[in-house]
Formats: C-alpha cells, structure tokens, sequence
C-alpha cells in the first residue's frame, strides 16, 4: 500500500511541476485512457477465469443492478430537494446588480 502512496505523492509532485509543459498534460490523458482500459481487460480476465464468479453471475448481475439502482433513485431523491433550498436560499441572500452609467 505504500508503494500506490509513494507512486501518487510523486505523480503529484510532477503534475504540480510540468503543468506549464502541455505535452505531459497529453502524454497523462492518454497514459490515463489506456491505462483504464487495460485495467478493465485484466479485470475481465480475473473474472471470466473464476468460475464461482461466473456460476454466479446472474445473482450477482441482479444484486448489483438493484444496488446502482437504488444508490442513484437514493442520490436523486438527496439531492432534489436540496438543489431547490439551496438555490431559493442563495436568490434570497443576493443583492440585485445594478449599473452606474457614468456621463
């Protein structure tokens, strides 16, 4: 677990340092992309070689729909009324912008 810290404190330290240099910035967004991708590949393998995970594939599938499901009905319903009292509330606080016309 170290070493995953070590790697992103130095990644860091590098990213703060070559943020004016543009071609890093790319190189790290592509880097990124595959990087992802290949971690996906390498997931799907696990998986597709373990044979109690895909025995159980469709309780697993189920169990995983209803829980993303609910996580985003949950989220959704969180953050509704919470967006509504926190745009009322700062529409309330607000000054109205008036101009000064200079002549």
């Amino acid at each position: 677990m170290i070493d995953v810290l070590i790697a992103l404190t130095i990644g860091i330290v590098v990213g703060q340092l070559g943020r004016k240099v543009r071609w890093l910035s790319k190189a790290a967004s592509l880097l990124t992309q595959w990087g992802v991708i290949a971690l996906l590949f390498f997931m799907g393998i696990s998986i597709g070689g373990d044979a109690d995970v895909m025995r159980n594939l469709p309780i697993l599938g189920t169990q995983a729909f209803a829980l993303a499901l609910g996580g985003s009905v949950g989220a959704f319903l969180l953050c509704l009324p919470l967006s509504l009292w926190l745009k009322r509330t700062s529409t309330d606080e607000e000054e109205p912008i008036t101009e000064e016309v200079v002549e």
